[in-house]
């Protein structure tokens, strides 16, 4: 039947549902898993004018947070 699932998640509640259901999926039916974790792109955009300078800060900033958000135990 199932022989590899994809779970894409982007850290929400309804995410983490699917990543349950998901896992136990897999293990019913002996699939192999693969978890996808989604982020919204850096937009230089959302970037005020006046804080050009500190782009590479605010690109660390959102850097960390993904690998926080790609690493998190569910």
């Amino acid at each position: 039947m199932y022989r590899h699932i994809l779970i894409p998640t982007d850290g929400s509640k309804l995410a983490h549902n699917a990543i349950v259901h998901g896992l136990l999926l897999a293990k019913t039916v002996g699939a192999k898993v693969t978890v996808l974790t989604v982020e919204a792109s850096f937009n230089p955009s959302d970037v005020p004018a006046s804080r050009v300078n500190l782009m590479s800060a605010a690109f660390e900033e959102y850097a960390k947070y993904a690998r926080e958000h790609a690493a998190r135990q569910y």
